[in-house]
């Protein structure tokens, strides 16, 4: 079937096969339906969207850190010194 395929459908026929027609959607051997009261689109019936896999845990074991190794020592020789002040040719107006 295909992907993009939609089947308008009156609301006399939806009303009387209500049940089946969901089924079908539902296991999407219908991927989209349109109910029409005379001919005019009232409502559209679609499957849900798949569920999204939660991205919490999904780098999980993906790096290792080698034994001997400190993060928290520092990685630069010299010692960083905050800017203070405003930089070199600026002016603010008080």
């Amino acid at each position: 079937m295909l992907k993009d395929h939609v089947r308008h459908i009156p609301i006399s026929e939806f009303k009387a096969n209500c049940l089946e027609i969901v089924r079908a959607v539902e296991q999407r051997k219908l991927p989209r339906v349109v109910v029409t009261r005379r001919g005019k689109p009232v409502a559209e019936l679609l499957p849900p969207a798949a569920e999204v896999p939660s991205l919490w845990g999904a780098m999980e074991d993906s790096i290792s850190i080698p034994q001997g190794v400190d993060l928290t020592e520092p990685f630069f020789e010299e010692t960083w010194e905050p800017y203070l002040g405003e930089p070199e040719g600026t002016k603010t107006k008080r």
